[in-house]
């Protein structure tokens, strides 16, 4: 029976001055606030327009509906996976119809004379933490400021609290009591918990009995029945001279005396300098420095006359550094001068006088020229191939001006030439990808030429140049000239003729696989083992575990693991394999169903999920049930023109 709370005429602001005393009906605030909260006050606070539907004695109006679909619209539009092929008329009858029913269930609230008191109107208020202060209680200004601020009026507030209250009586009746019957709970924990045990064999082309390549004839026909699968893309063939500076001299053409020539004049860049770790303790003056020399060499340590000027850590230690290292000219000289562990007393150190002491010593190294060859040939045939760069550039360039190809000024300067197809996606004709100097920018200059032009060189990104006739990156220039150009076009079978056979025997593959499974399949149904089935094919047979639904582990598809879930044990079924050339035989050997009883925790919460999907039906029933016992009119040209308005403004197609 649903419930009736009489309306208390009492002023709703002297329920809120009694909140903080008593809450006797707070667990039905609570209980309508959760009800409600996907519904929202808003679309009831707009609901003073032109009505577009009336239900029983209950208006939807114009304002609802635009507010609603538009929500709706707006949510759908920016959706990634939203459906292609979604109907805006879809979305706008959804949404028409959940007005109705809303308008339905208040229509019915209104004839069973459902009210609130207006402690209870004050109480949900208050419970409100939109409207609270500082305090954490409620605050009429905030309160007010955020009615004004929605161009709303306390009156309106109250009728759409109240209107929302009473309709909540009626849900929270039929949503009262139902729970998830045990049967119904047991046999959803079962399905969703059931872990089977398959054993399985791949059926492919091994399979099959060899057959022969069909006549021209038949592929003929194949090719004009995938005509799409057979169009050749454009193509363009380029020839290209490289010109890279690691490529133009080899480091083993640099001679042993270019070496030693080069080490000797860079033999700084082989030595590493002398280091040592020093340590310093400033003093205020140098009577305190000679001070602390006398204690040193009296028996006291370096570290208490450290703790004693309160010096540690980055100010004592000024860690391994070359003699460069040290701005303190006074300070490196007796640093660079002392011997290990002896303290020195510096008395001129550019801030006072300091005492330091070197703890470890790492001597001068130099790099043997045996060990810096390989590094120095690299870098002289380096420089040898950049400095002939711009000698050849300018040779290349007189021969394109003279009106040579590109070949022909490749022959002629000893220089490596190279031809290769192009697709526009940077493959080979024959569709395979391939390594090309420039990358994209080649490809894309290739296709924006003409055949026999040369065009201007390019920079490349990588240390190098490229003319392609005409590309150039950094010191590497890659010269292309296009030699000729395939418009894309319709293959015949002379042409795709190799294309057309692998394609056609792929798809005889499928359907002769598919029959061998067929009738491997009836075997197995007929009492067949499975281990003399995977013999007589040459198969393996395989085992898959603990399966559950859903899950398709390694070789078994979603198919497959569905399959094995459609009988008892000793079920046999086929299913497409992991490729398409390849067909599953399964067979169920075990079932286990787990008992709800040994899981508490699962079984609390499928009965939950039981009991939310079971009242949400009820509900849905119920308010479908009241607009289907009342009188309902539609003004359909307002909804037409909201609707097409909201479609014409979104993103929606």
């Amino acid at each position: 029976m649903a419930w009736r709370f009489m309306v208390d005429r009492r002023p709703v602001s002297d329920a809120l001055r009694r909140v903080a005393t008593g809450w006797p009906g707070k667990a039905f605030v609570l209980l309508v606030a959760t009800l409600f909260a996907g519904w929202g006050l808003i679309a009831v606070f707009i609901g003073h327009s032109a009505a577009i539907a009336t239900v029983g004695g209950e208006r939807v109006s114009a304002r609802q509906f635009d507010y609603l679909l538009q929500q709706r619209t707006s949510r759908l539009s920016h959706l990634p996976g939203r459906p292609a092929d979604l109907d805006p008329s879809d979305l706008s009858r959804q949404t028409l119809h959940e007005l109705v029913t809303r308008a339905a269930l208040a229509d019915e609230a209104q004839r069973l004379r459902l009210g609130v008191s207006d402690d209870i109107l004050g109480r949900f208020l208050a419970a409100n933490p939109a409207f609270r202060g500082m305090t954490g209680s409620f605050d009429a200004g905030i309160f007010q400021s955020a009615l004004g601020n929605a161009g709303l009026s306390s009156g309106d507030y109250f009728r759409a609290l109240n209107s929302q209250l009473v309709t909540g009586q009626l849900t929270s009746a039929v949503l009262a009591g139902p729970s998830a019957p045990h049967l119904l709970a047991d046999a959803l924990y079962k399905y969703s918990k059931e872990e089977r045990n398959l054993s399985y064999v791949l059926v492919g082309p091994a399979a099959l009995a060899p057959f022969p390549d069909p006549d021209d004839s038949v592929l003929q026909a194949f090719l004009d029945s995938h005509k799409t699968a057979f169009e050749a893309p454009e193509t363009r063939t380029c020839g290209l001279v490289v010109l890279d500076p690691d490529q133009l001299v080899k480091p083993q053409a640099i001679s042993d005396e270019e070496v030693a020539a080069a080490y000797q004049a860079r033999k700084t860049e082989f030595t590493r300098p002398e280091r040592r770790s020093v340590q310093r303790i400033p003093f205020g003056s140098s009577a305190e420095a000679e001070a602390a020399i006398k204690s040193l060499r009296s028996g006291r340590s370096f570290e208490e006359i450290a703790r004693d000027q309160g010096v540690s850590g980055p100010s004592l230690e000024l860690g391994f550094i070359p003699k460069s290292g040290l701005d303190d000219p006074a300070i490196a000289d007796a640093a660079f001068s002392a011997k290990a562990n002896k303290p020195v007393l510096v008395p001129n150190g550019r801030f006072g006088p300091v005492v330091i002491r070197v703890t470890a010593i790492q001597p001068e190294r130099v790099l043997p020229i045996a060990q810096a060859t390989l590094r120095l040939r690299a870098q002289i045939a380096r420089t040898k191939g950049r400095n002939m760069i711009s000698e050849l550039r300018g040779k290349i360039e007189a021969g394109e001006a003279a009106g040579q190809s590109l070949e022909t000024i490749a022959q002629t300067l000893s220089l490596d030439y190279r031809v290769l197809g192009l697709q526009r996606d940077g493959s080979a004709p024959s569709g395979t990808p391939q390594d090309l100097p420039g990358g994209r920018d080649l490809v894309q200059a290739v296709f924006a030429a003409k055949p026999g032009d040369h065009p201007d060189p390019l920079r490349l990104r990588q240390s190098g140049y490229a003319f392609y006739e005409a590309l150039m990156q950094q010191d590497k220039f890659v010269y292309y000239q296009v030699l000729s150009s395939t418009p894309a076009h319709q293959q015949g079978l002379t042409e795709a003729h190799d294309r057309v056979l692998t394609a056609w025997r792929q798809q005889e593959n499928q359907k002769r696989v598919a029959e061998r499974a067929r009738q491997l399949l009836q075997q197995l149904a007929s009492g067949r083992a499975l281990d003399a089935v995977a013999s007589e094919i040459g198969a393996e047979v395989k085992t898959a575990d603990h399966l559950r639904r859903g899950s398709h582990p390694g070789e078994l598809t979603p198919e497959a693991v569905s399959k094995g879930f459609i009988g008892p044990r000793g079920t046999v079924a086929l299913a497409n394999g992991p490729h398409p050339e390849t067909r599953t035989l399964l067979r169920v050997d075990e079932v286990n169903w787990p008992e709800m009883a040994d899981d508490p925790a699962e079984a609390r919460a499928v009965n939950r999920q039981l009991a939310r999907e079971i009242r949400a039906d009820l509900l849905h029933v119920y308010r479908e049930r009241l607009a289907e016992d009342r009188p309902v009119r539609l003004n359909q040209v307002a909804i037409d023109e909201t609707a097409a308005r909201i479609q014409s403004a979104s993103a929606l197609p």
